[in-house]
């Protein structure tokens, strides 16, 4: 079983209460648990979405009530375009989902993972508003720069390898 922690203002963005939370015990697919959170782009909004495990990280925006009942599909679609991008084989990927698609939502409980999963936010916001906002920045690179930093949670290791420019 694979969980999306979500914090209570993606929860509230996708119209659910705290009834729908399970309690969760240690994700049986290779990066664990994934955070969840809701970051603003101006008008827009945004989940952001982080490996417990890897601090690997990546964000859909245009997020609306109509379109987040659909999360678990959305989060599934999402990590596997960003697995696909950065050149993971099939084989890799289908480690990386939940087994048997059993996808549940949970309280986070992971205090790290909680700071993380902020300062992830807010390099998301501040990196996409110094590009000129949604419209004009490059939101892939911005994905990649994020999963190259080094991270003091993994010893000063990255979520990805560090790519040559």
């Amino acid at each position: 079983m694979l969980a999306l922690c979500c914090t209570k203002k993606a929860l509230d963005q996708c119209g659910l209460g705290k009834e729908v939370l399970h309690d969760v015990g240690p994700a049986d697919a290779a990066l664990g648990h994934w955070y969840v959170s809701l970051i603003k782009l101006g008008r827009s909004k945004a989940l952001v979405f982080m490996s417990e495990r890897t601090l690997l990280s990546f964000i859909l925006h245009g997020m609306r009530k109509d379109n987040s009942k659909e999360l678990p599909r959305l989060f599934i679609n999402g990590m596997t375009q960003l697995l696909e991008l950065e050149g993971f084989s099939s084989e890799h990927i289908e480690r990386c989902l939940p087994k048997d698609n059993v996808l549940v939502l949970a309280k986070p409980t992971n205090r790290k993972a909680l700071g993380n999963l902020a300062d992830l936010g807010r390099y998301y916001e501040e990196s996409i508003y110094s590009e000129g906002g949604l419209g004009q920045c490059d939101l892939w690179s911005i994905i990649q720069d994020a999963n190259r930093q080094p991270q003091r949670n993994l010893g000063w290791a990255f979520s990805m390898k560090p790519h040559k420019r």
